[in-house]
C-alpha cells in the first residue's frame, strides 16, 4: 500500500529567521500570483500612467490583484520559528524542533522536502503593524489551522507534538 506522502515534494524557504515549508502545489500557486502581479504593473505601466503617482497606482493594482487572488486560494504556508517566538506571536506553526520532527517524518514517509525562493509570511514584521495597520489583515491571511496541517502532511500536529516531545525525551531535554 502506498503511504500518503509517497512522492510528494513540499518546498522550504527561510527569511530573517523564518523557515517556511509548503506543498509543492502551494509554492507553485505562490510564484503564479506573483507573476501576476508584476504582469499587472506591466500593463498598467504601459497604460501611460507615469511619475510617482502611476508608480503608486500600478504598485497598489499589482499587491490588490495578489492579494485577492490569495484570499481566494488560501494556501497553507506553514512558518517556524524560535520557541520564545512562537509563545509571543501565534501565527506561527511551531518551533524549529517541531520543524526538524515534520522533515524527519515527511522523509519517512516517503516524501522530500527541498530548498526553494518563496514567500515567507511572517518573515518581515508585516503582521506586527512594521508596515501599516492596513498590511496587517492581509498578512494574517497566511495563518494555518490545525486542519490545514492534518490536510498537508497526513498527520495531525497534536500527533506530531507527541513525537516531538518523545525526540526531546530521547536526547535528554526536559
Amino acid at each position: 500500500m502506498a503511504r500518503r506522502l509517497e512522492d510528494q515534494v513540499f518546498y522550504t524557504c527561510t527569511n530573517n529567521g523564518v523557515t517556511a515549508i509548503a506543498s509543492e502545489e502551494a509554492v507553485n500557486e505562490l510564484k503564479r500570483l506573483f507573476h501576476l502581479s508584476k504582469v499587472v504593473e506591466e500593463i498598467v505601466d504601459s497604460r501611460d500612467l507615469h511619475g510617482w503617482e502611476g508608480r503608486e497606482v500600478r504598485t497598489l493594482l499589482a499587491k490588490m490583484t495578489v492579494l485577492q487572488a490569495l484570499d481566494r486560494l488560501q494556501l497553507p504556508v506553514f512558518t517556524f520559528v524560535k520557541g520564545v517566538r512562537v509563545q509571543n506571536q501565534p501565527w506561527f506553526t511551531g518551533d524549529f524542533g517541531l520543524y526538524q520532527v515534520l522533515c524527519d517524518y515527511i522523509s519517512a514517509e516517503g516524501g522530500r522536502e527541498l530548498p526553494d525562493s518563496f514567500y515567507v509570511p511572517f518573515s518581515n514584521g508585516i503582521e506586527t503593524g512594521m508596515q501599516g495597520l492596513e498590511r496587517i489583515g492581509q498578512e494574517l491571511q497566511f495563518v494555518t489551522s490545525r486542519r490545514d496541517f492534518l490536510e498537508t502532511f497526513g498527520i495531525s500536529y497534536g500527533e506530531l507534538l507527541k513525537r516531538v516531545r518523545r525526540a526531546d525525551g530521547e536526547r535528554g531535554l526536559p
